[in-house]
C-alpha cells in the first residue's frame, strides 16, 4: 500500500504530516511512501531527507493524490480555493488528518454525502432514527434489509459491518449481560458464526465499486484462519488488525 503526503495548501500552514524518520519506519513496515515536492520545506525537512529515508518524491500534485492508498494530511482537504481537494479523493482511499467536524460542517457533509445504514430489524432502525434526530444527523439513509437473503441494488465505495459472528453453540457461554439482553439475531447466525463472511465473499462484486473496500469485525483469534480462507478461496486480498487487547478483531477485504 502506498502512503502519500501532499504539501499543505491552507494559508499560513507550515506543518507537514510526517517526518523523514517516520517515513523510514513506514518503509520498514512494508509501505511505499510518496512525498510531494517541497511538502516538508516550511517545517525544516528537505526532499533529500525524505528520499534518503526511502520516499519517492513526486512533483505532480494530482498524480500523488491519485496514487494514494492512504493520504496523510495535517489540515482537512480544501473545498474551494485554487484546488478542490475533496473532489480528488476516490473510493478505497483512507484520509488521515484533522477534520474538526464541528467547525467544518459543510466539509463533513460533502465527505459523507452518501451514507446508507441497514438492519434486518425495524426496532433497531427506529432506535437509530431516534438517535439521528437527537444529534441532528441528516445525511444517513436507512433501510430494512436481510443481507443473507437479498442483494443490494447499489454498489458502495466502503462497506463496514459488525455481523453476527458467534456460533450458535457458543451462545450459552456468553456473559449473562450479553446473552440475556442483546437481540439473538445480533449475536449469531444460528450456525457456525461464519455465514455472513461467506455471503460477503459471494456478493462482493455486487456490493463494492471497483476500488471499494470491505471492513468487517469478527469475534476471536480462532476465526481468523477460517475468514482468511473464505476470502482467499475467492481470490480476495485480506489484511487483519488487532484490537487494544492484542486480539485479532478486524479484517479489511479488497479485490
Amino acid at each position: 500500500m502506498r502512503v502519500c503526503v501532499p504539501k499543505e495548501t491552507a494559508p499560513n500552514e507550515k506543518r507537514v504530516a510526517t517526518t523523514p524518520e517516520a517515513v523510514r519506519s513506514l518503509t520498514e513496515l512494508g509501505f511505499e511512501v510518496s512525498i510531494e515536492t517541497g511538502a516538508g520545506r516550511s517545517a525544516g525537512f528537505l526532499d533529500a531527507a525524505y528520499a534518503e529515508s526511502g520516499a519517492k518524491i513526486i512533483s505532480n500534485t494530482r498524480q500523488l493524490w491519485d496514487e494514494a492508498g492512504v493520504l496523510l494530511k495535517v489540515r482537512a482537504p480544501l473545498l474551494d480555493g485554487p484546488t478542490d481537494e475533496v473532489n480528488w479523493l476516490h473510493s478505497g482511499q483512507t484520509l488521515i488528518g484533522f477534520l474538526w467536524p464541528a467547525q467544518n460542517p459543510t466539509l463533513l457533509e460533502k465527505l459523507a454525502k452518501n451514507i446508507f445504514a441497514t438492519d434486518n430489524s425495524d426496532l433497531a432502525l427506529n432506535v437509530a432514527k431516534e438517535n439521528m434526530a437527537k444529534f441532528a444527523v441528516t445525511n444517513i439513509k436507512m433501510g430494512l434489509h436481510d443481507f443473507l437473503q437479498s442483494r443490494f441494488k447499489s454498489k458502495f465505495d466502503v462497506v463496514i459491518s459488525n455481523p453476527p459472528y458467534i456460533a450458535f453453540n457458543g451462545i450459552p457461554h456468553l456473559q449473562m449481560e450479553v446473552r440475556d439482553y442483546d437481540p439473538h439475531t445480533a449475536l449469531t447466525d444460528n450456525g457456525d458464526g461464519l455465514s455472513f463472511y461467506r455471503r460477503f465473499s459471494d456478493q462482493i462484486d455486487n456490493l463494492l465499486n471497483p476500488e471499494g473496500v470491505l471492513i468487517l469485525e469478527f469475534g476471536s483469534d480462532g476465526q481468523k484462519c477460517d475468514i482468511e480462507k473464505i476470502f482467499g478461496d475467492a481470490k480476495l486480498q485480506t489484511e487483519f488488525f488487532k484490537d487494544i487487547n492484542n486480539n485479532w478483531r478486524v479484517v479489511e477485504v479488497r479485490r
